[in-house]
């Protein structure tokens, strides 16, 4: 892990995660991709959750710890935006888990295809079942014809518009923030503000027009993501996607 200038910032809102925080840390740590920090907002718990951060951080560089009063799990994943420093920003909750491969498998899609965000599938309920992602590194598929849909398999290359759009309409594509990866320049440029997200139900579209262009600024209770990440898809952002799951939900009914 870095302590500055990492590649990747890994952002976590913690709230009350005692039971399963360690698990979920410890899953970032055994990463085979060391270049990033992790940012975790506590979000005003009132269990062990903060002793748990703070135990973590000092034994392990390149953990940063932000603290605020309870405002949802969305205005804990704003804060850490606005800490983050790495080229490239994941969002993952405080009792999930990782693939060990999925900074490295997705930072590598980023980069041979120039993405703006990488989308992957995930695991919900049961027990994890990862499997080793042998030479990492996903290709280009659909060669780029108009109309042409990818073969959905471990390796996904870079989606046309029509592509984008059509896994969009068939929720392929989602307002989910753990199966995205996003290179942070992307999010700072064309994130809502805090104030546009004070809503409980999605108004957006795909091809809906948005003035939202500001980075997040602090937030207020009640934030949803809903128009956070689908504020993000309208902007027809350089997506990569791919079928191999790289994210464990263990509560696959908890609320984003």
């Amino acid at each position: 892990m870095k302590e500055s200038s990492p590649e990747i910032s890994v952002i976590i809102p913690v709230y009350n995660a005692e039971k399963y925080l360690s698990a979920a840390i410890n899953s970032l740590l055994a990463q085979t991709f060391s270049d990033f920090e992790l940012v975790a907002v506590d979000d005003g718990s009132t269990d062990a959750s903060p002793a748990i951060l703070r135990q973590f951080a000092k034994f392990v560089n390149g953990i940063r710890i932000v603290t605020q009063k309870n405002s949802g799990a969305w205005s804990a994943r704003l804060a850490g935006l606005r800490a983050a420093r790495g080229k490239y920003v994941y969002f993952m909750d405080d009792d999930d888990l990782l693939h060990p491969q999925l900074l490295e498998f997705a930072h590598a899609a980023a980069e041979n295809h120039d993405a703006d965000m990488v989308c992957f599938d995930v695991v919900s309920g049961g027990a994890p079942n990862f499997r080793k992602i042998p030479n990492v590194g996903p290709r280009p598929c659909g060669g780029g014809r108009p109309g042409a849909r990818p073969r959905i398999g471990r390796r996904v290359g870079l989606l046309t518009n029509i592509q984008f759009e059509h896994y969009f309409k068939k929720g392929t594509i989602d307002d989910a923030p753990w199966n995205k990866f996003f290179r942070r320049i992307f999010l700072t440029k064309n994130a809502p503000s805090a104030k546009s997200m004070l809503s409980t139900k999605s108004t957006l579209a795909l091809k809906s027009t948005s003035s939202a262009k500001s980075a997040p600024t602090p937030a207020a209770k009640k934030i949803t993501g809903d128009n956070f990440i689908l504020s993000l898809l309208q902007k027809n952002p350089r997506t990569v996607l791919t079928e191999a799951k790289l994210y464990f939900r263990r509560n696959p009914k908890k609320s984003t």
